[in-house]
C-alpha cells in the first residue's frame, strides 16, 4: 500500500524523487548484472589472459562495481572501460504501454536525483511539459541545493561524458562512501535528506548505491522527517531495521519476474491522488549586454542580505558586483563609470549612495580599502559568484521551460523563430529594468514619487 502521508508530501510541491536504474531496466536498457556481464564477455575477447575465475567469482557475489574495476585494469583504463560501456548503454524493447518513468515524470517533485546515466528521466519531463536543468555532481552544481529550488535533475553518479567524475568501479565508490574528495557529494546528500522530503525508487537491496543511501540517511535520522523508498524483496525484519536504523519508511513490493509490475500497479493507484502540474505560460528596443548585466546584477539585491541595514538605498549589492569583476582595486570614481552602474548615475545622490554602500560593504568583510582604492575580498567574491551561479540557474530554467512551452504550443516553430521569441522575452524583461530600475532608484535615492510612466 502506497503511504498516504507520502502522498500528501508529493502534492506539496517540495519533495524530491532519487530514481534508480528500475525504470530505465523496465525501457529495455541493460540492467547492471547485464552489463557487468557483457563486459566481461568483451574483456575476455580482447584479453585472452584475463583471469576467467576472478570474474566469475564476482558475477556471482552480484559485486558488479569490483569487477568493472577489474575490466578497467584488463582494458587498459578507464576510458576503455567507460567506451565500452557507452556502446551498451541502450534501450531495448519495452511492451510497458505506461513506464513508471511517465507517472514519476507527472508527479510534482521539485528535484530528481538519479544514478542512471541514460537521459530517459529529462526525455519523459520534456514530454510532460517541464524544463528541468540536468547538473551533474561537481561541487558547483550540487551547490545550487538549497532551500527552495526546483527544476533540477541532479546525476549522482555522473556521465560517461565527464570519466573524471563518473562512478562506476569499485574504486569510484570507495570515493563517494568515504574519501574527503567526496564529502561535499555526502554533505549535500544529508543536506537534502534534512531539508526535502525524499521518495526514493528504483533501487534494490543488493545495489552498492544502498550503501550510500543508509549511510547517509543514518546521520539524519528524524522521526518526524523520514525518508520513503519502494524496496522488493525485504523482510518484515529488514523493514523494521531500515526504519529503527536509518529511518527510512519502506514501501515494500513483490517482484517475481524481474518486472517491477507490482511496483508499476502501486505507483498507477497513487497517480489518481497525486496533483498534476501547473504549466505556467511566460506572458519589446533592442538592449545590450551592459544594460542586461545590470538588470541581473539587481538579482543580488534579493540574495545578498548581509548589507541590508547599512544600505538602505540597496546600492552595496550592485557595488560589490563591480568589485568582484574587477581585476585590481577600483577608486569611487571608477566603480561610478562601470557600464552596469550607468542607469542608476542618472538619479540623483547616486554617488553618495555609492559612499555608503563602500562603507558598509568594508564594515561586513565584503570588500576592503587601500589608498582610497576599493576591491572585493575573497569572502565577497565567493558571495557574488554563488548568486552569479544561482541567476545562471534561474535563467537557464525559465528560458528552458519558455521555449519547451513554445513548442508545444506552436509545434511547427522553427529553430530561428525559437531564438527569436526567446530574444524577445529577454529584451522585454531588460527593457522594463530599464525603465522601472531609473525610476526606483530616483524614489528611493532621492526621494522622487513615480508616475504613470514609469511604471510600464
Amino acid at each position: 500500500m502506497f503511504d498516504p502521508e507520502l502522498m500528501k508530501k508529493i502534492n506539496s510541491g517540495r519533495c524530491f524523487a532519487m530514481v534508480g536504474s528500475g525504470p530505465s531496466c523496465e525501457l529495455g536498457y541493460p540492467s547492471w548484472k547485464a552489463l557487468a556481464e557483457a563486459t566481461r564477455d568483451h574483456v575476455l575477447g580482447q584479453n585472452p589472459k584475463a583471469d576467467k575465475e576472478s570474474y566469475a567469482a564476482l558475477l556471482a557475489k552480484e559485486d558488479h562495481p569490483a569487477l568493472f574495476r577489474q575490466a578497467e585494469i584488463d582494458l587498459g583504463g578507464k576510458a576503455a572501460l567507460i567506451s565500452h560501456t557507452k556502446s551498451l548503454l541502450r534501450r531495448g524493447f519495452a511492451p510497458v504501454r505506461y513506464p513508471i518513468y511517465s507517472i514519476l515524470a507527472r508527479w510534482p517533485f521539485a528535484c530528481y536525483l538519479t544514478t542512471n546515466f541514460d537521459d530517459e528521466l529529462q526525455r519523459y519531463l520534456a514530454e510532460a511539459g517541464e524544463h528541468y536543468r540536468v547538473v551533474l555532481n561537481r561541487p558547483e552544481d550540487l551547490s545550487l541545493l538549497r532551500d527552495g529550488v526546483s527544476h533540477l535533475v541532479i546525476k549522482v553518479h555522473s556521465d560517461l561524458d565527464h570519466p573524471d567524475d563518473v562512478v562506476l568501479t569499485s574504486q569510484d565508490y570507495d570515493r563517494i562512501l568515504a574519501s574527503p574528495s567526496a564529502e561535499y557529494l555526502r554533505e549535500k546528500l544529508r543536506q537534502v535528506f534534512e531539508m526535502f522530503h525524499v521518495f526514493i525508487v528504483g533501487h534494490g537491496m543488493k545495489d552498492p548505491d544502498l550503501q550510500l543511501i543508509l549511510r547517509v540517511a543514518k546521520h539524519t535520522a528524524s522521526p518526524l522527517h523520514p525518508i520513503y523508498m519502494a524496496l522488493t524483496s525485504i523482510t518484515s525484519a529488514e523493514i523494521r531495521e531500515f526504519r529503527e536504523q536509518y529511518n527510512i519508511q519502506v514501501v515494500p513490493y513483490k517482484d517475481h519476474d524481474g518486472s517491477h509490475s507490482q511496483l508499476r500497479r502501486l505507483l498507477g493507484v497513487a497517480d489518481h491522488f497525486i496533483c498534476s502540474r501547473r504549466v505556467a505560460v511566460p506572458s519589446s528596443s533592442p538592449v545590450n549586454a551592459d544594460q542586461e548585466e545590470a538588470a541581473a546584477s539587481l538579482l543580488l539585491f534579493r540574495r545578498l542580505r548581509l548589507v541590508a541595514a547599512a544600505d538602505p538605498g540597496c546600492v552595496a549589492p550592485l557595488v560589490l558586483r563591480v568589485l568582484a569583476g574587477a581585476s585590481e582595486p577600483m577608486p569611487p570614481e571608477h566603480i561610478l563609470a562601470d557600464p552596469s552602474l550607468a542607469l542608476l548615475t542618472r538619479s540623483p545622490d547616486f554617488a553618495q549612495a555609492v559612499g555608503t554602500a563602500l562603507q558598509a560593504l568594508c564594515t561586513s568583510g565584503l570588500a576592503t580599502t587601500v589608498e582610497g582604492a576599493y576591491g572585493a575580498t575573497p569572502l565577497g567574491r565567493e558571495q557574488v559568484a554563488k548568486v552569479a551561479a544561482e541567476r545562471r540557474n534561474d535563467e537557464e530554467q525559465a528560458l528552458g521551460q519558455f521555449r519547451l512551452t513554445m513548442k508545444r504550443s506552436c509545434p511547427t516553430m522553427t529553430e530561428e523563430q525559437g531564438r527569436t521569441a526567446e530574444k524577445a522575452v529577454k529584451t522585454a524583461l531588460v527593457s522594463s529594468f530599464r525603465a522601472r530600475g531609473l525610476a526606483m532608484a530616483n524614489m528611493t535615492l532621492a526621494g522622487q514619487s513615480l508616475g504613470a510612466d514609469d511604471l510600464p
